[in-house]
């Protein structure tokens, strides 16, 4: 008599063979994230899914919606980051790491984000004008990293952001549109190299 064999995982779709593939090549350009010693030491090429992969968050349907990687010495940059290929994340944290290099442009695809706390790394140049595409956002924390520049107008249309962490960076400018952000509660602006005045609009 034949036994069927029930498995308590269900098998990765094509989907998420893709997206554990693509969180593998960035895992593969971060520094010493190789090593058997590393925070994601763990993410290997099994069989069971990215959602068995540590700080990696799923809802039931097996769909990728965060990522929470909070002081794990991360090192490298986010240039090679599967943007494309997690869509419907809604919760990135990658906090207290030694994340370096810019914030690429490909963050735009994240529509779905409503949570990124980036705080606490060497993150460095412009926040990049596509961030006005990350509608859904209520809650940013870009604080305690090397950012420049002026802060760009299109923050205006985060529409939906509540919190407003900048501290701790090299800004040089708050643009008028900030006054766009009606429902925000929570802005800190603090230790910077502001040069110009502050908008009256913000208010």
């Amino acid at each position: 008599m034949e036994v069927e064999t029930i498995s308590l995982f269900p098998s990765p779709s094509s989907a998420s063979v893709q997206e554990d593939t693509a969180l593998l090549r960035w895992k593969s350009s971060l520094k010493n994230q190789n090593r058997s010693d590393s925070s994601l030491a763990s993410w290997t090429n099994a069989t069971a899914g990215p959602c068995l992969l540590l700080g990696i968050l799923c809802d039931a349907d097996l769909t990728i919606k965060g990522v929470n990687l909070t002081n794990m010495s991360v090192s490298g940059t986010l240039y090679e980051f599967p943007f494309d290929s997690l869509l419907n994340l809604t919760y990135i944290d990658m906090c207290l790491n030694n994340l370096s290099g810019s914030i690429p442009r490909e963050i735009r695809l994240l529509t779905k984000l409503k949570y990124l706390d980036l705080s606490f790394n060497m993150l460095s140049g412009k926040i990049p004008e596509e961030f006005g595409k990350l509608g859904a956002m209520t809650r940013m924390n870009m604080s305690n990293n090397r950012l420049s520049g002026g802060i760009p107008s299109e923050i205006g249309d985060l529409s939906n952001l509540l919190n407003l962490d900048l501290l701790r960076n090299m800004w040089t400018s708050i643009p008028n549109s900030i006054k766009k952000i009606s429902q925000l509660y929570y802005l800190d602006l603090s230790h910077n190299q502001l040069r110009q005045e502050i908008p009256p609009a913000i208010g």
